[in-house]
């Protein structure tokens, strides 16, 4: 079994890496001074802007206020509970077996199951949470995707 997380939480992780540095950027800070405004180790600003690792609550809290967009804050938060939420869904699947979850479709009624593989944006790891949780991040996939 794989040891990191799939490619859709990954891409859910990057996505909320993003958002955070547009604001930095977009407050004109580098990545050295929002980790001074916030009383950070630079490498901590470095890990969650390159998606390495999850942001918590506070930790948005403190990008936000440094960056002048306290408005996000909320937004921000729902993003990365659902981040976390894959993650920790991800994982459960992991330890219950990757190719048995891959066997189900993603919601009911969903006919996207071929030869007992999803097609769906998980690649079949069975992952299929990611049309609603990464919802919040990205486009959804359009027809053929």
């Amino acid at each position: 079994m794989s040891s990191s997380p799939s490619s859709s939480v990954i891409e859910a992780r990057k996505a909320l890496a993003d958002r955070l540095v547009a604001l930095r950027k977009d407050a004109g800070l580098t990545g050295d001074e929002l980790s001074a405004r916030c009383g950070w180790h630079p490498a901590k600003t470095s890990r969650i802007q390159n998606g390495k690792s999850a942001p918590s609550e506070d930790d948005l809290r403190a990008w936000c206020t440094a960056c002048g967009a306290a408005d996000q804050v909320p937004d921000l938060i729902a993003a990365a509970r659902a981040v976390d939420s894959m993650y920790t869904d991800w994982r459960r699947m992991e330890r219950t077996g990757l190719r048995a979850a891959g066997t189900t479709s993603c919601r009911p009624g969903c006919s996207r199951v071929r030869r007992g593989i999803c097609t769906m944006r998980c690649r079949g790891t069975g992952l299929c949470t990611w049309p609603v949780a990464v919802g919040l991040l990205l486009p959804r996939p359009g027809p053929g995707s």
